[in-house]
């Protein structure tokens, strides 16, 4: 399978193009023709089957059901690593079931989930060995945003939402189950595609000390500052309030460590106000421990480490830019401006 301009070229035999290794077995692929092999080359195109590059290579003579993968090791490790390089590993192939610009469900046999539950031995046949569903959240749908005009699982409110009583555009979570159900079943490992940071359209405000950042994480040069803005930080939703928290006791009796507090050092990477000469410095830092009997009903700032410029404008929360004492009613303390 290869990726021409105008999309995919499949070939169903030997008479395909052919690459070669080199004297050391290594297979290598650039942005040249293979020996005048048309399309052989990696480009990225933008075609209705093609954003981006495909390509599948498979040995010269291979048969139609040969199965490369590797079972893998049932050996324990305890050096404090999560992943090992060996055959097992490097022979892993994960696909996405992502669903951004097609066109939304119009029966329930078309939602993706449905049609994956369907298609569970297709995926095995291909040697997918870990399918990676999409993010599940209901989209907030206020079409202020892309993620929110497209429901692609993004630009959520609530987190826990995952198709209760209406579906989104991936089902119901019926069908996220019958989905995962399926894809086990034909010997596949299942994986979520969890966005943290994608939190959305939370419908309480409350009054926040921010610095405007750019877009690279330095302080803006706006003369921002550090000042009180007012954010749409608190809220969830009706699943984050019944759900919330319902297995952080189970999850810390088998992992205790993710609660634990520490102490660690990390590198992190520096970029001038303009992206470049990025560099990297030495860091530290500490992590509080969890605790697993504090659920988290619904969201406010103190969780949360920035959000978007919300067009207030710096100076939405009133302050005497003299001395900088911020007006407030407080009974006698009242700090009003001088007329």
């Amino acid at each position: 399978m290869l990726t021409t301009r105008d999309g995919l070229a499949t070939f169903n035999s030997d008479q395909a193009p052919t690459a070669w290794t080199n004297d050391q077995g290594t297979l290598t692929f650039s942005n040249q023709e293979i020996n005048g092999q048309d399309n052989t080359q990696i480009r990225g195109v933008a075609n209705p089957q093609v954003s981006g590059y495909l390509a599948v290579w498979v040995p010269v003579g291979a048969s139609d059901n040969q199965d490369a993968r590797t079972a893998a090791t049932t050996t324990e490790n305890h050096d404090g690593k999560v992943l090992h390089s060996n055959a097992a590993l490097d022979s892993n192939l994960i696909y996405e079931g992502f669903s951004n610009f097609q066109p939304k469900a119009t029966t329930h046999d078309e939602l993706t989930n449905v049609v994956i539950a369907k298609n569970a031995d297709v995926f095995n046949n291909w040697g997918i060995t870990s399918f990676e569903m999409a993010p599940q959240y209901r989209s907030s749908g206020d079409h202020t945003f892309l993620d929110s005009t497209i429901d692609n699982g993004y630009a959520f409110t609530d987190r826990y939402d995952l198709g209760f009583n209406t579906p989104t555009k991936y089902g119901t979570d019926g069908d996220l189950r019958a989905a995962i159900q399926a894809l086990h079943h034909a010997n596949m490992q299942v994986m979520a595609d969890v966005v943290d940071n994608q939190v959305y359209n939370l419908p309480g405000k409350e009054v926040v000390s921010a610095t405007r950042a750019g877009v690279y994480g330095n302080d803006d040069a706006t003369g921002f500052g550090t000042q009180l803005y007012v954010t749409n930080s608190v809220g969830g939703g009706q699943y984050q309030e019944k759900y919330a928290g319902q297995y952080l006791k189970a999850l810390k009796a088998k992992y205790p460590d993710l609660f634990e507090g520490k102490a660690y050092d990390y590198w992190y990477k520096n970029y001038a106000n303009d992206g470049s000469n990025p560099y990297s410095t030495l860091s530290h830092g500490d992590r509080e421990s969890i605790p697993a009997d504090v659920a988290i009903k619904q969201w406010s700032a103190k969780y949360m480490n920035g959000t978007n410029v919300l067009g207030n404008g710096m100076g939405y929360v009133l302050k005497d830019w003299h001395n900088g004492q911020y007006f407030k009613l407080d009974g006698d303390k009242s700090t009003l401006p001088q007329i």
